[in-house]
């Protein structure tokens, strides 16, 4: 029996009916949902008793000897990933590891992704969506390849030092929802989306504007059009 899995990130998110509002899940926050997403997907994926292999067809070699392709997820180093575990009945050269890695994809962000996606599970928070697949932040790797990618994350979270883009919140409307927006789109731009999605999370959990503005200020560093950042910005406290 050949074994391979696939890793990639997962994109959750979150709407509070309280609120009415959305607001991302980091992949820390996803581990909290492990358990429930894991019934959730194991359920999904079958059809008519059979699971997603019966839908291979792009490599005669893998079809010949693909038993079964199962969805799930996996925690590693506090952070919730999807995972794709392939059975086979024996090896398959290189040709056939891209091919089911673009098939997962595939079914990632329009087959099974899209479907699975589009479930809200009601959590004591409010309503959770779990994406398997996004346009900017998606990759695929076999479990090698993720070995490899977790300890080259969790070295550069340990030596690297975070750099905070300047961000022109001073002489905004000081709503604090609308400085977390802009505070979130410089971040994003500046190619920190994990940053971003963390920010707003923290922000959404504070319990004063002052604190939620000190939160804003870990991220990015607060500018005007004139002026540098200073201890008595000119916002009009809303929160």
């Amino acid at each position: 029996m050949n074994v391979i899995k696939f890793y990639y990130p997962l994109f959750g998110h979150m709407h509070d009916d309280w609120e009415n509002c959305d607001y991302g899940i980091s992949s820390e926050q996803l581990t909290d949902y492990q358990e429930l997403l894991e019934k959730e997907m194991k359920e999904y994926q079958l059809c008519d008793g059979e699971g997603m292999e019966q839908f291979f067809s792009e490599n005669e070699d893998v079809e010949s000897k693909l038993k079964s392709i199962v969805w799930n997820f996996e925690e590693f180093n506090g952070k919730l990933f999807g995972v794709t575990t392939v059975e086979l009945t024996g090896d398959i050269d290189a040709k056939g590891i891209t091919d089911l890695k673009d098939w997962i994809t595939g079914q990632n962000s329009d087959g099974l992704g899209e479907g699975f996606e589009q479930q809200d599970f009601e959590v004591d928070e409010g309503r959770l969506s779990v994406s398997l697949w996004d346009f900017n932040e998606y990759f695929i790797c076999t479990e090698e390849e993720f070995r490899q990618y977790l300890n080259s994350s969790q070295n550069k979270t340990v030596t690297a030092e975070r750099k905070k883009p300047d961000c022109e919140l001073i002489g905004q409307n000081g709503n604090i929802f609308n400085l977390m927006g802009i505070a979130s789109k410089t971040l994003r731009r500046n190619g920190m989306a994990e940053d971003a999605t963390e920010m707003c999370t923290r922000i959404r959990a504070s319990d004063s504007y002052d604190a939620a503005l000190c939160i804003i200020g870990e991220y990015v560093n607060i500018t005007g059009p004139n002026e540098d950042m200073c201890e008595d910005n000119d916002f009009s406290q809303s929160m």
